[in-house]
């Protein structure tokens, strides 16, 4: 891990790793292989744009209130629910899979880091606050996806930068930020404010 400001560490290997989401050639593993912790708050936002979410998703069933066929309960954590096709939430359309809360999101313009499960959010990264420090790092299986190589023509972290820009509201996130455009820019790791890798 690289300590790239006060309070916030990454992984040095995203600085060598590209991502781009291939739907052409991809099964949507992340929604199919993983489990999914969500918390409470999450799971409440999704409930309250599921009439959204069936416009996207139309064999959901929404009970009265309940969110029993959606997430279940293990060991103190909220799951989503997954079937033998992945995600509950996961769609087909023609050749490709989507998120039906992501669909949505992006159809009824909601603010997607309000209504999405940040775990699913940031995939393939790992994003985690480990005593007041942000710590990125990447799902452990990384190599068997396509839709990661080991290049540095699409970086990572500067795909992410739109996604860390939503959480601008918290100062970890806000450092990530500064770092990642001044360090692309640049193509230093020194960069203005003096933050440096170590």
């Amino acid at each position: 891990m690289k300590k790239v400001s006060e309070n916030v560490w990454v992984n040095e290997i995203l600085f060598e790793l590209s991502f781009k989401c291939r739907k052409e050639y991809c099964n949507k593993l992340c929604c199919k292989e993983y489990i999914a912790d969500v918390t409470e708050k999450e799971i409440k936002h999704i409930l309250s744009i599921m009439d959204f979410i069936k416009k996207f998703k139309r064999t959901l069933k929404v009970g009265k209130k309940t969110y029993k066929p959606f997430f279940e309960e293990i060991e103190n954590s909220n799951i989503l629910v997954s079937n033998k096709n992945g995600c509950i939430f996961l769609y087909k359309d023609k050749e490709n899979y989507f998120c039906a809360i992501h669909s949505a999101c992006n159809y009824y313009n909601l603010a997607l880091n309000h209504f999405k499960p940040r775990i699913c959010l940031f995939w393939p990264l790992e994003v985690s606050y480990i005593k007041k420090v942000l710590i990125i790092d990447i799902c452990e299986d990384y190599k068997k996806h396509n839709c990661i190589s080991e290049s540095k023509n699409n970086p990572i972290l500067l795909e992410f930068l739109g996604i860390f820009r939503l959480f601008n509201n918290d100062e970890l996130f806000k450092k990530l930020v500064f770092f990642i455009e001044d360090y692309y820019k640049t193509g230093s790791i020194a960069c203005g404010r003096r933050l440096v890798l170590t």
